[in-house]
């Protein structure tokens, strides 16, 4: 199961990110928090985690039919996003604008977006109230020198999320960092298999440490309230 401890390494600022992310600020208009501590940790269905796997070896697996590079500037990585690489930075701390290739996602295979109702009643389930499917993304390949900058979701479409670990070849923990209700962070080293719940729009996170490993793969879901009609 996950090993879930208090975090008390590197906690990056927007300032040492270079004020490259606008987004980053906390959301404003939000709500009242869902939950007491703002995030969990769930296994996902063994059958399900296995439809996951197979679908990757159909598309990453071969030949990358259906990825396509995420981001190959970090210009429009830090316009768009909150993805960073160690490459990117200058000794003086700038940043570099020359084409790198930074991550890999499949975000046009229709498929993962079933998950977004399949596991619906399990985000409403921990979340506590009812809940509207807004989008699927992924998966996601981080390559080595990875790091996902201190930020928060969109206000308006991505209230609660999960972040699914499907694979991973790191050697040492690659941990994912939030901030709970009262501002304490924690780091979450989850297995293949796992899901992270967390009111994402409201709880800043982070993987402050560049990725030492190959790749790790992971995928995303998000949902809003769902209003009463």
């Amino acid at each position: 199961m996950a090993n879930i401890r208090p975090y008390e390494g590197k906690q990056p600022t927007l300032e040492e990110q270079a004020l490259i992310i606008e987004r980053a600020k906390y959301a404003v208009g939000v709500g009242s928090s869902l939950t007491d501590r703002g995030f969990g940790v769930k296994r996902l269905p063994s059958d399900l985690f296995d439809w996951i796997k197979c679908r990757l070896d159909l598309t990453w697996y071969n030949g990358k039919r259906l990825f396509e590079p995420e981001w190959k500037n970090p210009a429009s990585s830090v316009d768009d996003g909150q993805i960073i690489h160690e490459s990117w930075f200058r000794s003086d701390g700038s940043i570099e604008t020359e084409p790198r290739i930074v991550t890999w996602v499949n975000a046009y295979d229709p498929a993962y977006k079933d998950l977004l109702w399949t596991l619906l009643p399990l985000h409403e389930e921990w979340a506590g109230i009812p809940l509207a499917p807004t989008e699927a993304y992924g998966p996601r390949v981080y390559l080595a020198g990875s790091v996902l900058a201190r930020h928060v979701d969109k206000p308006d479409t991505h209230i609660v999320a999960s972040t699914i670990t499907i694979e991973t070849s790191t050697t040492e923990p690659w941990p994912f960092v939030i901030e709970n209700h009262s501002g304490e962070c924690y780091a979450i080293e989850a297995e293949a298999g796992e899901m992270v719940l967390f009111e994402s729009s409201r709880l800043p996170h982070c993987r402050p440490e560049p990725l030492r490993a190959e790749s790790y793969i992971g995928l995303f879901l998000h949902y809003k309230p769902r209003r009463a009609s």
